[in-house]
């Protein structure tokens, strides 16, 4: 970690990626100057959605009243992110720091749409999850391309929710490969100079096909009160992809997703380290210590080799090497590239799953804030406690004389009032057409408003003596 901050760039079916061709994207100076670009962001806007996470503190829960509490609305937090769907049927990816003790979530939609979602899993060890549109509807998915065929200089665009300006669109290009910004043991961020701010968390980065080819997650900042500087970065959408489809793995109750154990303390070699051992490229893992009772003990590993592939594929740092590992199952044998005394050489190591106790590296499972269990009794007139206006309400919320309507003096914690932030001390005022003098007028005409089958309920509201509509969903 470095003396500045990396800032998660975030504001206060079956379960694959939507397939794609995959290819990489053109030069940076080609695409900038294209007059086309306008017509591709046009066409990429509709899979690109914003989040926001409605939180609580814990709150003290008063006998007799376990829901419904007047305090509430004073530890309530949104968190603002963003978001792109995977599927037809309205998986949307994110980042695990944008829904973290979520108690509900929302999305918008380029076209200002606004829909409930579920949370479907989290990841542990890396910074992804999956949220699905509660809808009947048809979404438009995103474009998957293959983030291992990026270069320095590709161009990309960046489509996000930076400080709750939605759908806002940024380019810039690959700055680097392959970055740890330490926020995991695994890291392999995409550095890129397309802005990325607080609110673009989880928010797709796009090549220049209109494929997504990473995740936007965090940015490099000299100060805590600083916005960008040019250095933001993704996850490569190649390693999303393996967490997105272990995700459906352990949701699946027939299947059990358990990474791979090797046993080893590893550290990337330098070129010094390289040199003393005369390897013939100064890159690799070096082991500096062997867990008893290992798979590494068992495959004949010693301290002091020099792993520099798994199964072929080269492995240039511990990062590489042990994000390799997390991502086989165990159970899994595999021939590991070696470098011992002065040559190389192939060994041959069974996995297996980690030792009892061990919760990292991992990616499945994880623990949040528990959501409150709410009857459904609470959930009656979308969560709203209501009173008539008296003397002592008036005076508590300090309501206006002349304003007349319903007051409402409770809200319950994760309903549909509390994510659209209506507080205790609010005045209904109208209902669509009517006034409403009681909570029984109201209850009426929302009742009159499914009867006709109507999806929302447009509701006039006062919050400290300004007015402004609400739309409650009748769903």
């Amino acid at each position: 970690m470095r003396s500045a901050l990396f800032r998660a760039a975030f504001a206060a079916a079956a379960l694959t990626l939507a397939p794609g061709p995959r290819a990489a994207s053109q030069a940076a100076s080609a695409a900038l100057a294209d007059p086309d670009l306008p017509d591709l962001v046009a066409t990429l806007l509709p899979s690109c959605v914003n989040i926001t996470t409605t939180r609580y503190k814990e709150v003290k829960i008063v006998e007799g009243k376990p829901v419904i509490e007047q305090d509430a609305e004073a530890d309530k937090k949104h968190a603002y992110g963003s978001g792109f769907i995977l599927t037809p049927d309205g998986y949307v990816i994110t980042n695990k720091h944008v829904t973290l003790n979520g108690i509900s979530y929302s999305v918008t939609l380029a076209d200002g749409r606004q829909f409930p979602a579920d949370l479907v899993a989290q990841a542990v060890a890396n910074d992804i999850a999956v949220i699905r549109i509660r809808s009947n509807e048809t979404w438009t998915p995103a474009r998957i391309g293959n983030s291992d065929t990026l270069r320095q200089g590709d161009a990309v665009i960046a489509i996000g929710n930076p400080v709750d300006y939605q759908s806002s669109v940024t380019t810039g290009i690959v700055s680097a490969l392959n970055r740890d910004g330490g926020l995991t043991e695994f890291d392999n961020l995409i550095q890129t100079d397309a802005a990325i701010n607080p609110g673009n968390s989880g928010g797709p980065l796009f090549n220049r096909r209109g494929e997504v080819i990473g995740i936007n997650t965090a940015f490099y900042s000299p100060g805590k009160d600083s916005g960008n500087v040019g250095i933001g970065f993704a996850i490569p959408i190649n390693d999303a992809e393996f967490v997105v489809r272990h995700m459906k793995d352990a949701l699946d109750t027939t299947k059990n997703w358990q990474p791979a154990y090797l046993g080893t303390t590893i550290q990337s070699l330098t070129p010094a380290l390289a040199a003393a051992y005369g390897l013939p490229a100064p890159w690799g893992s070096i082991i500096a210590g062997i867990n008893d009772g290992s798979p590494a003990v068992r495959a004949g590993l010693r301290v002091g080799d020099i792993i520099t592939s798994l199964d072929g594929k080269d492995r240039k740092d511990s990062r590489a090497l042990m994000r390799a590992i997390v991502e086989t199952a165990a159970g899994t044998t595999v021939t590991l590239g070696v470098w011992r005394d002065g040559k190389a050489e192939s060994v041959a190591v069974a996995l297996t799953g980690l030792p009892a106790g061990w919760t990292l590296p991992v990616y499945m499972g994880g623990t949040s804030a528990a959501k409150p269990e709410i009857p459904p009794a609470a959930l009656v007139n979308f969560g709203l406690e209501l009173s008539a206006i008296t003397p002592a309400l008036r005076t508590k919320y300090k309501i206006a004389t002349a304003l007349q309507g319903v007051v409402v003096v409770g809200v319950a914690i994760g309903s549909e009032a509390a994510n659209l932030a209506i507080d205790a001390g609010a005045v209904i005022v109208r209902v669509r057409d009517d006034a409403v003098f009681s909570p029984e007028d109201v209850l009426k005409r929302v009742a009159d408003e499914r009867r006709q089958k109507r999806p929302q309920v447009p509701m006039l509201m006062s919050n400290a003596g300004s007015l402004s509509w609400v739309a409650l969903r009748l769903d």
